[in-house]
């Protein structure tokens, strides 16, 4: 994803660089909404709201309910904690200036969107969040995929679980989780969704059992070299 990204930022022949993930679809005035957003000085990148469109399978209310791309409330943020990558605007020579997108292994499908929003605020830029510039996501799952996906999204940001301490800390991440997932479908009488709180952990684990038994076998090929 990050390659794709710099590849068409580094192309590009304007100022300005919007793009949509190709499993959404704007509401016709979400470039208006946005554009405006950059007269504020140092204004580098605005992503609006994502709602999910399909939500017919357990897997796809599940992504709605535990998995949402935007932020709280009905107010424009300024400098939020990150854009979401599905839908953004961003000033071309901002990205140029941050050195664009990082092209390494962990960040080719996932985290690129969180990476650069951060690289932008350390820089000094601002980013900008507007609830009301709305687009649908037409994506829908299967069990394996939503978990699989979720995976992705945070293990750069949670326990790494390439050892046995690592398998034992993101243990208790996965708990934790699964715990608050369960609670907030209890409180909020989202019955339909429940069994797949407990499929979420076990995927999870699963993903980690597979992720340590790759670590491990680079590192042995690392000693046989």
């Amino acid at each position: 994803m990050a390659a794709v990204r710099n590849t068409g930022v580094q192309n590009a022949q304007t100022d300005y660089i919007a793009s949509l993930d190709a499993d959404c679809v704007p509401q016709p005035d979400w470039l208006e909404r946005l554009m405006p957003l950059f007269d504020k000085d140092k204004m580098a990148g605005v992503s609006g709201k994502l709602i999910e469109k399909n939500q017919k399978k357990m897997a796809d209310r599940w992504r709605a309910a535990h998995m949402k791309q935007f932020w709280d409330g009905e107010e424009i943020i300024i400098d939020p904690m990150h854009l979401f990558g599905n839908n953004t605007i961003f000033l071309r020579p901002a990205l140029k200036e941050v050195g664009f997108y990082k092209d390494t292994p962990e960040y080719r499908t996932n985290n690129e969107d969180y990476y650069i929003s951060r690289q932008l605020l350390e820089h000094g830029y601002h980013i900008a969040y507007d609830p009301h510039s709305i687009v649908y996501h037409l994506r829908t799952d299967s069990l394996y995929s939503l978990f699989r996906t979720y995976w992705r999204w945070f293990y750069l940001h949670r326990p790494r679980p390439d050892s046995k301490r690592g398998l034992w800390e993101k243990l208790k991440v996965n708990l934790q989780y699964f715990r608050m997932f369960l609670k907030q479908d209890l409180k909020q009488a989202r019955w339909d969704i429940i069994p797949a709180d407990f499929l979420f952990f076990i995927h999870q684990e699963y993903h980690d059992y597979q992720f340590a038994l790759e670590a491990r076998r680079k590192r042995r090929a690392r000693k046989n070299q």
